[in-house]
């Protein structure tokens, strides 16, 4: 499944396969993979908050099993909140009690129905 979830983005956001990988940029990458999370099957792990100014990581373990190698070549969660960090997304205040779990991660440029704003980032 894991594979399909990554021929699925790239086959709809290039229609070249494994091109976009190396074209497509984080932020863009994030944007298609949690737009798209139903449609890919990862709706139970990744979404966009109601508000649309926002992204859920609801189940982290999960995230890091069955997006992260896929997806963004990286098998630690660490390193994907440093590349977020890097991109100057930020992490908002949880239930400290469900941390490991869940987690919210927003950046000002980055919004549901904008795409093209993921190139500023």
């Amino acid at each position: 499944m894991a594979s399909s979830i990554a021929a699925k983005i790239l086959k709809e956001e290039t229609g070249r396969n494994n091109r976009m990988r190396m074209t497509m940029n984080f932020p863009l990458r994030m944007y298609h993979l949690i737009t798209d999370a139903k449609k890919l099957g990862v709706d139970d792990v990744i979404s966009w908050h109601s508000s649309g100014e926002k992204f859920l990581i609801i189940n982290q373990k999960d995230f890091t099993t069955r997006v992260l190698p896929i997806i963004f070549k990286q098998s630690k969660f660490s390193s994907f909140r440093r590349q977020l960090n890097g991109y100057g997304f930020e992490r908002e205040s949880t239930d400290p009690t469900d941390s490991v779990t869940f987690a919210i991660f927003s950046h000002k440029s980055f919004r549901r129905g904008n795409p093209q704003a993921c190139a500023a980032i």
